[in-house]
């Protein structure tokens, strides 16, 4: 098991010591949200960002490049108070005045879930490519951005619903082929105008 990161904490006093506890200017206005995670997606938090995806009406899902979290607030009976890093952080001399810079009442746990895909099977159900969509290109399907914030989950799970589902990439759009019009694609099909996977993956 990784060893958790080790923060400077202003209130690492010998014993018998006592410091002054104050409140920020903004104290009664700041708003900071906690995140319960493990290194892994720390690390990746702070060197590659993540993604929270979700519509008013559906839970919040957090996305790696990797994995899928669902997200749930957790409340707390006790009060957080949040104090930042002293500027210099020195252990043999802790500061006599510690500031708080907010209050925290619950925090956001991670668990990882399956992604759900079904709305991926119904978008390009609704958008296949068949004969009566003869018109230009992007008259169906969806780009790879349109998927990315549609459907719950990271970029690695939702490639791998793609291949699943035996979708193509037709002129830089994702969709699903018609039975009916396969044969007539396969024959207007020009050099390069398929792709099965996108060339940025």
């Amino acid at each position: 098991m990784t060893p958790p990161v080790e923060l400077p904490c202003p209130l690492r006093l010998p014993l018998g010591a006592s410091a002054q506890l104050t409140y920020a200017a903004d104290f009664a206005s700041a708003r900071l949200h906690l995140l319960e995670c493990d290194e892994a997606t720390l690390q990746e938090i702070l060197s590659v960002g993540v993604v929270v995806k979700g519509a008013p009406e559906e839970e919040a899902v957090l996305c790696t490049k990797e994995r899928s979290y669902a997200v749930k607030a957790v409340q707390t009976s006790n009060t957080l108070l949040l104090v930042p890093p002293p500027a210099t952080a020195s252990p043999a001399a802790p500061s006599a005045v510690v500031e708080a810079a907010c209050a925290c009442t619950s925090h956001f746990e991670l668990t990882e879930v399956a992604p759900p895909l079904g709305p991926l099977e119904t978008l390009l159900a609704g958008a296949q490519y068949g004969s009566a969509q003869e018109g230009a290109a992007g008259a169906y399907g969806f780009s790879w951005a349109e998927l990315g914030e549609r459907v719950q989950c990271s970029e690695a799970q939702l490639h791998a619903a793609l291949l699943r589902l035996r979708a193509l990439c037709l002129h830089g759009r994702w969709t699903t082929v018609e039975p009916g019009a396969a044969v007539e694609l396969c024959a207007q099909a020009a050099p390069g105008l398929l792709t099965l996977m996108p060339s940025v993956l």
